[in-house]
Formats: C-alpha cells, structure tokens, sequence
C-alpha cells in the first residue's frame, strides 16, 4: 500500500467514525413537551453538577437532573421517541420576568420529569440540555427496562 492510499484510508475511517459517534451527541429534535417540575436550591457540599438519574418503571421512564441553577430558574423539555430509544431535551435559564438582585452565592436546580406511555421493552434514554437557546449537549444516558403497566392486557 503506498502513502497516498494509506492516507486515504485514515481519512474514511476517521470520517465514518466521526458519522458514527456525532449522532450519539446530537439533540434530536423533539415531538411532545415533557412537563417537568423545577426547584432551586443551595448545592451540597462536594455535589456533582449535573448529575443525571433515569430509572423505568410500569409504563414510564423517570428522569431527574441536577443542574446549575439561576435565580427563578426555568426549565422547558421535550421528548423524542424512537423504537428503543427515547431522549430528553431541556433548556435551562432564568425566567426573564423574576426580579432577581445580584446573586451571590451559587445555586443548583433540580428537575423532574416523567415519559408516560412507554411500550414495555428495554430503553437507550439519553438527556441533553442546553443553557436557554444554547445549544443541547449530552449530559447523561443510562439503559432501562420499563414493565408492562399495570391493568393493561
């Protein structure tokens, strides 16, 4: 194999593993709204920001987050689904219409919310989350098995 060839294979192969990876990284876009319950406090000593907590249930998946947080932190989040994959996608700011004064110390948010509506099955969920209209990062994944609901036949 001469130089110019080798080259060339380094270069696809680098390519195709960038394709391969970059969708693991990349937010899908979202088809419903997740309602998520948002509440702002002082961090713990030595806590771990963010960290992330995705467990599965009858018929749902849990997922909570602890994150910086602003003053009157806001959270929105979506939900994108696919057949064995499920991803959350939030946005996190402050809200415009708090009055806030200068905040001194540092704050942490902790976020709640559940997927309702999940085939029985085992799930690749991933969380993405961004800083207002910034642009969504993974911040954590985890696989969960989810149990038929029960009374469902």
């Amino acid at each position: 194999m001469n130089y110019s060839s080798s080259v060339r294979l380094l270069v696809a192969v680098g390519l195709l593993s960038q394709a391969s990876c970059s969708d693991s990284l990349t937010a899908p876009r979202t088809s419903e709204i997740l309602p998520v319950s948002v509440q702002t406090r002082s961090p713990v000593a030595g806590e771990i920001v963010p960290t992330v907590r995705i467990s599965g249930g009858m018929g749902y998946v849990s997922v909570s987050v602890t994150t910086t947080g602003t003053c009157a932190t806001m959270v929105s989040a979506g939900v994108s689904r696919g057949f064995d994959k499920l991803a959350v996608v939030a946005h996190v700011g402050p809200n415009p219409a708090a009055l806030c004064a200068a905040v001194i110390q540092p704050l942490v948010a902790d976020y709640h919310g559940t997927i309702t509506a999940v085939a029985p099955g085992t799930y690749q969920v991933r969380v993405f989350e961004a800083f207002a209209d910034g642009e969504p990062k993974l911040i954590g994944s985890a696989t969960v098995s989810v149990a038929e609901a029960f009374g469902q036949l």
